[in-house]
């Protein structure tokens, strides 16, 4: 099954000023615990992936998927970015751990797409959130596009039935205030990670 049958499909315009990290609200008032939760990624889980993709120079697409797409991106050089969605494991049926409909986040980085092999990993901070619930796999992205990922996110958090003006303001207003932490080379923390786990271990 192809990509394009799997997935919902749309086009972004490419034309936009690039993003800089911790753009919009400051996170000067995050107190240093919160900040080395953020530095961990035990008992967080993925199991919806969104991604965008640029093909001979042509603008953006914009896919979204779950566990089977993000692993068919393996071996697709045109992606430039994969926003994981975020789940912690006791809110994740244990079912959904063991057939594999969710992995851990840290497999997840692992096992990204090679076009991402030595790219860069923020944490999207969405305001009034008190933790992140997206990590962005990312070789830069610019502002357009990482609004598109944010509102496509929240979005797939809200039920048909609560499509109110009240909740498309409220999700506007996330998303436009939505930040990203500054960016980690994705090749060393996982190394980092991988001998801080022998250590401890031994």
């Amino acid at each position: 099954m192809t990509l394009a049958r799997q997935d919902a499909v749309s086009t972004i315009g490419l034309k936009r000023k690039t993003l800089k990290p911790n753009t919009g609200k400051a996170l000067a008032s995050k107190s240093s615990e919160e900040e080395k939760d953020m530095d961990s990624f035990d008992d967080l889980y993925c199991g919806k992936i969104q991604y965008l993709r640029v093909m001979d120079g042509l603008l953006p697409v914009h896919g979204i998927g779950n566990i089977t797409t993000y692993h068919l991106l393996r071996g697709i050089r045109s992606v430039t970015t994969v926003m994981l969605m975020i789940v912690e494991r006791n809110k994740v049926p244990l079912k959904d751990i063991e057939s594999g409909k969710v992995i851990p986040v840290m497999e997840a980085i692992k096992t990204r797409p090679k076009a991402l092999e030595d790219a860069m990993l923020s944490w999207v901070i969405f305001p009034q959130d008190d933790k992140p619930s997206a990590l962005l796999i990312h070789n830069g992205v610019n502002t357009g596009d990482f609004k598109q990922l944010c509102y496509s996110h929240l979005w797939s958090k809200v039920s048909a039935n609560d499509m109110s003006d009240h909740v498309i303001k409220k999700i506007k207003e996330q998303a436009d205030g939505a930040t990203l932490t500054p960016p980690m080379n994705v090749k060393r923390l996982v190394t980092t990670l991988v001998i801080d786990g022998e250590e401890r271990e031994g």
